[in-house]
């Protein structure tokens, strides 16, 4: 099922070279059969690969799907992150969220008061997703893994940094929306 939204809604792009080339099928079909009293049903069923392809592009851009959210969500928190705000962490943060870090855990309010100060040493200059795999352990849960390529500075040291960072992030389905229930200790690459 989930393959089905997927091409369905997520990337038609294979249906739509699909309807193409059965397009085109139908387009020399008419072409050689056009004298012929079976010609005009060819030449109507040439009408029905665009009026399938618009409604897939349609259904397309009107669907949003739970991956979709989620990796939405994922580049809100980021943009909110580059920008010193923590609206977006606040938002989608669950009420139980834990945290792996420094061999610790870490909980909802303590990421948020460690984003906070992570903002008094480093200046963000730019988050950007590089890459997202979202995998559906159930209709409820959700895995996300997430490659960043970020830029800042360090206040204290006066240094540049730049690096990616990966993220697995355990997402929850709530009645208000998906939020990060997990996340495991981020993985700095230089």
């Amino acid at each position: 099922m989930d393959t089905i939204k997927s091409v369905l809604f997520e990337n038609p792009t294979y249906l739509l070279i699909a309807l193409a080339a059965a397009e085109v099928v139908l387009g020399f079909l008419w072409w050689d059969r056009r004298a012929e009293r079976n010609g005009r049903t060819y030449l109507y069923a040439l009408a029905v690969p665009p009026v399938l392809a618009a409604a897939l592009l349609l259904a397309a851009a009107l669907v949003v799907t739970d991956r979709e959210r989620i990796t939405q969500a994922a580049k809100e928190i980021a943009a909110d992150v580059t920008q010193g705000r923590r609206d977006a962490l606040e938002r989608y943060l669950d009420d139980n969220f834990v945290c792996r870090f420094e061999g610790g855990h870490v909980n909802r309010q303590m990421v948020l008061t460690l984003v906070e100060a992570q903002k008094r040493v480093y200046a963000i200059g730019e988050i950007e997703i590089s890459s997202v795999t979202v995998d559906f352990d159930d209709a409820n849960y959700a895995t996300m893994r997430v490659t960043t390529h970020m830029t800042g500075r360090d206040r204290d040291l006066g240094a540049n940094f730049t690096g990616r960072v990966l993220f697995t992030v355990k997402w929850i389905k709530r009645n208000d929306g998906w939020k990060v229930l997990e996340c495991e200790e981020p993985v700095v690459q230089r």
